[in-house]
């Protein structure tokens, strides 16, 4: 499998499934080819997400799939924190 054919099936379409409400996921259109940092509301419309959690413009997304995890270097930054 190349490594576009894995990404395209981590991808979920709109039309199968939403995203959990309130978290943060990657949300992408694909007729408009962009792709941000998002989340669906409890009432179903998708926002792209700001700085410090702050919701940004109202958008619509064909495709969503959740975050990666950060890199490991990232993870231990974290850990030494608490």
């Amino acid at each position: 499998m190349t490594a576009q054919e894995q990404a395209d099936k981590e991808w979920i379409s709109i039309e199968d499934s939403f995203p959990p409400e309130d978290e943060n996921v990657l949300l992408a259109n694909v007729d408009d080819q962009w792709v941000v940092c998002g989340q669906m509301n409890r009432n179903g419309n998708f926002y792209n997400q700001f700085k410090n959690g702050e919701r940004g413009e109202k958008i619509r997304p064909t495709h969503w799939m959740p975050l990666p995890q950060p890199p490991q270097s990232v993870l231990a930054i974290l850990e030494n924190k608490k």
